[in-house]
């Protein structure tokens, strides 16, 4: 990838990623991003590359925004669970703010070439999962979640957040994506809670 110009490369890449979301990848050539970032589309390959080159540029930037987000705040929060439900609502107020990453997390609609879906899929789940281990692993230090398996707790974890909110939720219509992701957290606290703190 040949970077060279920062102002030009956010300039393309801005334009790309209007492009991507309105149109997907097939339906976006070359030269749509050079019309669209007012360059000549040799400038393109100059600045950053071919066009898988492009759009990997551009969903890199967007899970990096993502990792951003989820993050703010997270020290500030002593409590596990609550820090848990910080994590969860600043992903969940990411997605709604923002819609280009959800349509690659939503079945693939973009669409991605395979080998880019599973790559930047499985670099989310890898950020996310880690962040929730930390975080039951440090409610089992403090005595507050049982003694459990902390990798297995925060892929489930993970995974009931996904299906509530940005998954299938046709069963669930009616009920808000911020009611679904409390009830999630409710049901995974039940699972790792001390008893004590259940019933406190």
């Amino acid at each position: 990838m040949a970077i060279k110009n920062d102002d030009k490369v956010e300039q393309i890449l801005n334009s790309a990623r209007e492009l991507l979301a309105a149109h997907g990848i097939k339906n976006t050539t070359m030269e749509h991003i050079a019309a669209k970032a007012g360059v000549a589309k040799p400038l393109l390959y100059r600045y950053i590359g071919n066009k898988d080159d492009i759009v990997a540029s551009v969903i890199e930037e967007e899970i990096n925004q993502l990792k951003r987000s989820i993050q703010d705040g997270l020290n500030e929060e002593k409590n596990p669970i609550g820090k848990m439900a910080k994590m969860w609502s600043n992903a969940l107020d990411y997605y709604q703010r923002d819609s280009f990453l959800m349509l690659l997390l939503k079945g693939n609609e973009l669409p991605l070439p395979p080998y880019m879906y599973e790559k930047y899929i499985t670099e989310i789940e890898k950020f996310v999962v880690d962040l929730i281990e930390n975080t039951i692993q440090e409610g089992i230090a403090m005595g507050v979640f049982v003694e459990c398996d902390s990798k297995i707790a925060a892929y489930m974890g993970y995974k009931l957040y996904q299906a509530g909110t940005y998954g299938k939720t046709e069963i669930l219509e009616g009920f808000t994506p911020k009611q679904i992701m409390k009830r999630t957290i409710q049901i995974l606290g039940k699972g790792i809670l001390k008893h004590e703190q259940n019933n406190s």
